[in-house]
């Protein structure tokens, strides 16, 4: 019952206070940690099992190469893998094999998750799943088109997991027509019905691909907008140049909408700096702690520091950089170089590009950022060269 529940400290002390614990209380347990993302504790579980020499079953290997995957401990998910191989366990066991599928997609070991794959020899809608989500969340987005389309030559029907990963795909690669085709598809299926997170596949689908008319009218089709859905509209906005549209839209957010989250402030910061309202953005920022509770992320600080540079407040700009972990600062102070081109700021451009030498002398860059200053501001030639020279002096040029 508390496993359900989520209450697992309750839990642990009723398990605990079992005189004879077996794999199934056990495996009770590690099921509980896994569906609420504690991924060690599971593990914990598994191997304590071990010691105490309780061999585990078909549900508990599943529940221990979940875990793996809640925490990307591919180490310890290949043991399991080698344990299962010595064990002899049946292959043809569905719940173990998507297991270990979805252990190394999640892992972004997709080699091995192929290999798992192909070696399953039975395959459901949830091993096509598996493989589909995994190639899309890691950003291998024509491999996950491929393999929809090899899942439907094969006679299996996709889902609503199915077509909210392929969508995902489908926006990420700007394949705006086979998008449309797939909606057509949903539509036909009457598989959107009440489903959130479809809907908000194709909000943010229509977004990416620049069809802010479509994605508006799937988001106002919605029967519950949630942060998601919001944010989706919002980045679309602000990727493609309706910034107006994007304040306007979180506004209407703030009066009936959920409460934003930290990506939607990343977007609303940027939108107020593409289009210099320094005030407005502020405000903004300082509402992400005093108002929702978010602390701001090494994101926010850098589109922060863009808002200031875009208005010309450097000093600002660089007080806010100085700030920030050393190993976060070098998008900032690109921010600022990229800034100063516009307002001619040499000496502002001069001292960013050290800051930033100092973070990555391999990158190129900050050469690149100030040698278009030196062109722009019109810089004496003897200036610009010394910049070239330094580029030269490491092998970028």
């Amino acid at each position: 019952m508390y496993t359900k529940l989520g209450e697992m400290k309750k839990a642990r002390v009723v398990f605990n206070e079992l005189r004879v614990q077996n794999v199934v209380s056990w495996t009770t347990m590690m099921g509980g940690y896994c569906n609420h993302g504690q991924g060690e504790e599971a593990l914990d579980c598994f191997f304590s099992m071990g010691k105490k020499e309780i061999y585990p079953n078909a549900v508990t290997f599943s529940c221990a190469l979940k875990a793996c995957g809640i925490v990307r401990a591919i180490r310890k998910g290949s043991e399991i893998h080698a344990e299962l191989a010595r064990q002899g366990f049946p292959k043809d066991n569905a719940l173990v094999g998507n297991a270990l599928l979805d252990m190394y997609a999640k892992c972004s070991v997709l080699g091995m998750a192929k290999q798992a794959f192909v070696e399953l020899p039975v395959r459901d809608i949830v091993s096509w799943n598996i493989l589909i989500a995994g190639y899309s969340e890691h950003g291998l987005y024509a491999d996950s088109l491929k393999c929809f389309g090899q899942m439907k030559h094969k006679g299996y029907s996709p889902d609503a997991v199915t077509y909210a990963s392929i969508l995902k795909a489908c926006g990420n690669i700007g394949a705006a027509n086979q998008g449309t085709l797939i909606h057509s598809e949903i539509s036909e299926n009457r598989i959107l019905r009440d489903n959130i997170i479809l809907g908000n596949a194709l909000v943010d689908l229509y977004a990416k691909c620049g069809d802010l008319t479509e994605a508006q009218i799937v988001f106002n089709d919605l029967k519950v907008q949630d942060v998601v859905s919001w944010t989706s509209l919002i980045a679309g906005y602000c990727e493609h140049g309706h910034d107006e549209e994007a304040l306007v839209c979180f506004e209407e957010m703030k009066q009936r909408g959920p409460l934003p989250n930290a990506i939607t402030f990343v977007c609303i910061l940027k939108a107020c700096s593409n289009i210099g309202v320094l005030e407005r953005g502020e405000k903004y920022f300082e509402s992400m702690t005093t108002t929702y509770g978010i602390v701001p992320n090494s994101e926010h600080h850098t589109s922060l520091v863009m808002l200031y540079s875009h208005a010309g407040c450097f000093d600002k700009a660089m007080a806010v950089a100085k700030k920030m972990p050393s190993t976060d600062r070098l998008p900032a102070y690109f921010a600022i170089l990229h800034a100063c081109q516009k307002w001619g700021n040499v000496q502002i451009g001069r001292l960013a590009f050290e800051h930033a030498f100092a973070l990555d002398k391999a990158s190129a860059v900050p050469y690149i950022f100030m040698n278009s200053l030196h062109i722009s501001a019109d810089i004496q030639y003897a200036d610009n060269m010394e910049v070239l020279q330094l580029m030269n002096n490491d092998s970028l040029i």
